[in-house]
């Protein structure tokens, strides 16, 4: 009989201890680091993300690429594009977007690039950074603005890790309406004051 009880409690020891080390094993796994895109965009000295007057709440999307596709040619891998999009949620499944602001034709390096062009794509490294802004019902287009030349307007590459591919920066700029809705709402001029980004390219969200 102590034989047996010394037995069953060896056995006990044993299965308690192998379920320590395969639970210490599975802990011990770091999960995968999934890149995260955010930005801190600011319009006409007001937020993006935010709860409007009528209690809905907006977000940011940010989107980021890079021309790094094996069949195009080497110069063209070194810019990139940068864009963030407005949008609420009238439902769990659905996004709206309603207001757009593009980045093309930026280097891939640190530095600070004056926005000068309207965009034309950003994977040709004869064009020069360019950005527009635009607004939308759902998918469709309305209102289009490009950057104004006689204010101050640029994209600041602060840090860039190609390895990661995370971009990191900032941007100022100001646009002038070039096509309107006939129902546009919206002013002949937007502003957006000094907005932050960190994005990971070939990452959308």
């Amino acid at each position: 009989m102590k034989n047996r009880m010394i037995s069953t409690f060896a056995k006990l020891i044993v299965i308690l201890t192998t379920t320590a080390c395969q639970k210490d094993e599975e802990e011990a796994v770091p999960e995968p680091v999934i890149p995260r895109n955010s930005a801190a965009v600011t319009m006409n000295g007001k937020p993006w993300n935010a709860t409007l007057a009528n209690g809905t709440t907006t977000y940011t999307m940010t989107s980021c690429f890079s021309c790094w596709a094996e069949r195009l040619d080497e110069s063209y891998k070194n810019y990139l594009e940068i864009s963030f999009n407005r949008y609420f949620n009238f439902d769990k499944t659905n996004r709206y977007y309603f207001e757009g602001l593009s980045f093309n034709a930026i280097p891939l390096k640190v530095g600070t690039y004056e926005l000068k062009g309207s965009p034309i794509n950003s994977c040709r490294p004869d064009t020069i950074p360019s950005s527009a802004f635009y607004t939308s019902e759902h998918d469709v287009g309305k209102d289009r603005y490009y950057v104004l030349q006689t204010e101050k307007n640029y994209l600041k590459v602060a840090n860039i890790n190609k390895e990661t591919g995370l971009v990191e920066g900032e941007f100022m700029a100001t646009y002038i309406r070039v096509s309107k809705a006939y129902d546009s709402t919206y002013p002949d001029t937007v502003r957006f004051q000094s907005s932050k980004f960190s994005a990971f390219i070939g990452v959308r969200e």
